[in-house]
């Protein structure tokens, strides 16, 4: 088992992890500051209507594409 820090990974350890078929883990503190993005990006959403590229836009050429709050549910996997 290893566990994913905000520390760096070396490819070389990558390369190891994917040829062992380790199985990997997010750490605690690394969890907590993809929860505090979310959180940071979900008051932004609901504050603004402006676009924030690839928040409320598509990416590439579905930039023209929109999103809101209550559309981009369908599109979570957290």
């Amino acid at each position: 088992m290893h566990i994913i820090t905000s520390n760096p990974l070396s490819l070389l350890r990558l390369k190891t992890l994917v040829v062992e078929g380790s199985s990997i883990e997010l750490s605690d503190e690394l969890f907590q500051k993809i929860q505090n993005s979310r959180d940071y990006l979900d008051q932004k959403i609901e504050a603004s209507s402006d676009p924030i590229y690839g928040i409320k836009t598509g990416f590439g050429s579905l930039l023209r594409c929109r999103y809101t709050l209550k559309t981009s549910q369908n599109y979570k996997r957290i």
